[in-house]
């Protein structure tokens, strides 16, 4: 079954219809290999349907994310910037300086979720991880500042 399929039930399971508006939500997220926050979908979605609204897509996120078709990743520790992307395993890393963020993958977190499956016996769904620090080019502009 396709994301689209998927996302068109999902809509369903939650009371609601797949509109061409829902699609489109549905097709910008299918479509980006990144992370976007609302904002970023509602300012896409207007460029090809300006009559749409902030109200329908975070209606549509909310039922997406439900059904599971889509995680809330957070970009930082403090929890202030957050993006939809489909479900998988992809983290991101925020540099303190200049902000970039980086996305990243890694074998330890399904590791992670197995160890606290059995310790605690529960079912971890879902894993946020928020890693923060100085990149590569940020570590070397502090050092030459130190100097």
């Amino acid at each position: 079954m396709s994301f689209l399929e998927q996302a068109t039930q999902a809509i369903r399971d939650a009371g609601g219809r797949m509109t061409p508006q829902r699609q489109l939500i549905v097709e910008i997220l299918a479509s980006t290999t990144e992370g976007l926050d609302a904002d970023a979908v509602y300012q896409r979605a207007r460029q090809r349907d300006p009559s749409i609204n902030l109200a329908t897509v975070y209606r549509t996120l909310t039922a997406l994310e439900t059904a599971g078709l889509i995680h809330q990743r957070h970009l930082a520790r403090d929890r202030d910037r957050r993006v939809y992307e489909l479900a998988g395993e992809v983290y991101y890393f925020t540099c303190r300086r200049c902000r970039r963020v980086t996305p990243f993958q890694s074998p330890l977190v399904s590791l992670l979720k197995q160890e606290l499956e059995q310790q605690l016996h529960v079912q971890a769904v879902q894993i946020c991880i928020c890693a923060d620090g100085l990149c590569p080019a940020c570590q070397q502009a502090e050092s030459e500042e130190l100097d």
